[in-house]
């Protein structure tokens, strides 16, 4: 998933075009990763915010 979301930030930055949604999530998606849940899919993120 991070994969994914890195080739699509990386293609909208090549064609000018601002992805603020996209770059939003994916820095959640890095916080996931940081606390150990990068091997999950999406649901990590929901995760962060339920798990207080």
């Amino acid at each position: 998933m991070a994969k994914d979301m890195r080739y699509a930030l990386h293609t909208a930055q090549k064609i000018t075009t601002l992805t603020p949604t996209l770059r939003a999530i994916h820095q959640l998606y890095q916080q996931a990763i940081v606390q150990g849940l990068g091997s999950k899919n999406i649901t990590a993120v929901h995760n962060l915010f339920t798990s207080s």
